[in-house]
């Protein structure tokens, strides 16, 4: 269940960040954050048409697709693409892989790097930001760029 949602842009400006109401007590969540149908909009809206970059993209997707059916009350979306049918969604972190396949059978074989991991081995700096979703976001960006940079040099 989504706890805390972000949206940042490429230049790292956090656009939306929420913490959400667990639909149960979950460790130090405050249960007074707005439910996911009461972010659902505003989230949504910031997302518009805009191209959608996930660091684990099936993992976040199928989140989000868990957390609208279970704050609407509805069975999960059938697929991603019904809810944001103008976006493009990138997984970064599958993008990270394709990039350092000199480590193919550890990467293909046993999933993503962790996002801080894949900072450090690009030469980020990303101890200035936290490990909650925004600071995460911003991350993501920083690799987003990173990829986009060494595939033009």
């Amino acid at each position: 269940e989504i706890i805390e949602i972000s949206v940042v842009d490429s230049a790292e400006n956090v656009l939306f960040n929420s913490r959400v109401s667990p639909s149960k007590p979950y460790k130090d969540v405050a249960m007074s954050a707005p439910s996911f149908a009461d972010i659902w909009k505003p989230f949504s809206n910031v997302i518009g048409r805009a191209d959608i970059a996930f660091y684990n993209a099936d993992f976040t997707k199928r989140m989000i697709l868990q957390s609208i059916a279970k704050a609407f009350d509805t069975p999960i979306p059938e697929h991603f693409y019904t809810l944001f049918p103008h976006n493009k969604v990138i997984c970064i972190g599958e993008r990270y892989k394709d990039f350092n396949n000199y480590r193919l059978g550890y990467f293909r074989n046993y999933g993503l790097q962790h996002i801080n991991i894949a900072c450090g081995q690009s030469g980020l700096f990303w101890r200035d930001v936290s490990n909650n979703a925004s600071g995460n976001a911003i991350k993501s960006a920083r690799i987003y760029k990173y990829l986009d940079h060494k595939a033009v040099a």
